[in-house]
């Protein structure tokens, strides 16, 4: 039995009786290595015949080993195992081993110890390695295009980024990255060049136009009153153009001593060429009414003129009237322009709804005629283009003709300034934020008194 336990490294193999209820176990014999107690040659030995009180986890153990022929039972430190080898009517035989569990759980700390500390230092080595490959191969190439990206903004030189970045040759997406980031630069320099030539042929196109629209208004006529010494009427004009320039224009001029020409007309297109092609149209009106001849004669030999050597497939719509300082009477003729208002002797403006024509430019041998109009002393006659009738709001709603005799009728008498200020007031009220879509142009002529000849 003590080869046995020395064989095996049992701490304890013994063999017991007991018996309900199996708080005590009476020796059969019980196994000992010898020189395992110092001052002894053997272990202490229960001999037979010795009887010990057993714990409650072996009372357990026991039980169970006589119910079940054999268990196995953790105690603590320790690991007992009993298997029945007879029962009898008043208890039962039972061998016993134990096992010290003790060192083997100090070998389980020690090899987990060790494993632990294996583990952690391999996985701080590894997490080093991982550092440093991550600084080598991702964050130096990023830091690498951060800092070219600082240059550029402070040089503005694509040429120094891509020298810069030309280090990086990785193909993965740091290499990418850099690619693009030397692609945007390169990008960004053409951009600006664009956008300085762009802004610098803006800037020498905003100073042409301006100087284009100085050169329009200088051939408007612009100072008022601009017969000071002529007490017969009083005339008053003004152009909003909707860009730099407009195709808008208004004219007065004396034809002679007794005759006063008034014209209003509009222009097709808008911008530059409309503008030129005004003051070429103003220009012919100008010229053909000062050889003389009644509206309607002087606009069928522009309209020839114009049709004759007209390229650009633009016309210009025209009202024109020449009064007769002496008789108050008003001859005109409309190419498609807008209906007049007129102030009659009740002080009222209405719209008078004269008949068109068709516009000047629009087709060669169009015949104009004429119509007259009486003007008494206080009556007046307020023209326009269609840039004040089509004005609209935010809504998309015009403006038209009712609110615009309604701005003229809203103080009667007032003089032709005032009548005009008024009815740009009435339409930006009306319009809101809305944007100007077309030049706004008005000429009012009130007539005062009679001249004598």
């Amino acid at each position: 039995v003590n080869e046995i336990k020395q064989t095996y490294g049992v701490d304890y193999l013994f063999c017991v009786f007991t018996e309900e209820p199996y708080n005590k176990q009476f020796f059969l014999f019980s196994a000992a290595d010898p020189g395992a107690v110092r001052g002894t040659d053997y272990e202490e030995v229960y001999t037979l015949g010795v009887t010990s009180v057993v714990s409650g986890s072996q009372q357990q153990a026991m039980r169970m080993a006589c119910l079940h022929n054999d268990y196995l039972a953790n105690a603590g430190r320790y690991l007992d195992y009993y298997v029945l080898l007879s029962g009898l009517d008043d208890g039962a035989a039972l061998i016993g081993i134990t096992y010290n569990l003790s060192e083997m759980r100090e070998n389980i700390d020690r090899e987990t110890w060790r494993g632990t500390m294996l583990a952690v230092l391999h996985q701080v080595w590894l997490t080093v390695l991982c550092l440093v490959l991550v600084y080598w191969f991702l964050m130096r190439p990023l830091r690498k295009v951060q800092q070219s990206i600082r240059l550029y903004k402070q040089t503005k030189d694509s040429e120094s980024v891509r020298k810069n970045l030309s280090e990086i040759r990785s193909r993965n997406e740091i290499g990418q990255l850099s690619g693009d980031v030397v692609s945007m630069t390169k990008e960004i320099d053409e951009y600006v060049n664009t956008i300085e030539k762009v802004t610098s042929e803006k800037e020498r196109i905003g100073a042409e136009l301006d100087l284009a629209a100085r050169i329009q208004m200088a051939m408007l006529p612009s100072i008022f009153p601009p017969f000071p010494e002529r007490e017969e009427f009083d005339i008053f004009a003004s152009m909003d153009p909707a860009k730099e320039v407009g195709g808008d224009f208004y004219d007065f001029f004396l034809i002679d001593d007794t005759h006063l020409a008034l014209v209003i007309a509009d222009v097709s297109d808008k911008g530059v060429p409309a503008a030129l092609f005004m003051m070429s149209a103003k220009n012919l009106i100008n010229y053909r009414a000062k050889q003389g001849g009644t509206p309607a004669e002087i606009l069928t030999e522009v309209n020839g003129q114009i049709s004759g050597n007209s390229y650009t497939e633009m016309f210009v719509t025209v009202w024109m009237g020449i009064l007769d300082l002496t008789s108050g009477v008003l001859t005109c003729t409309n190419a498609g322009h807008e209906y007049p208002v007129v102030r009659g002797e009740d002080g009222k403006f209405s719209i008078y709804r004269d008949r068109h024509g068709l516009v000047v430019g629009g087709m060669e041998g169009i015949r104009y005629k004429d119509y007259e109009l009486l003007l008494k002393p206080g009556d007046a006659i307020f023209v326009y283009t269609d840039g004040i009738a089509e004005a609209n709001n935010e809504a998309g709603e015009f403006y038209g003709l009712e609110r615009l005799e309604n701005a003229l009728n809203r103080s009667p008498g007032r003089e032709p300034k005032e009548l005009l200020q008024a009815v740009t007031e009435d339409v930006n009220a009306f319009s809101g934020d809305a944007a100007q879509f077309d030049d706004m142009t008005m000429l009012c002529l009130e007539f005062r008194k009679r001249r004598r000849t």
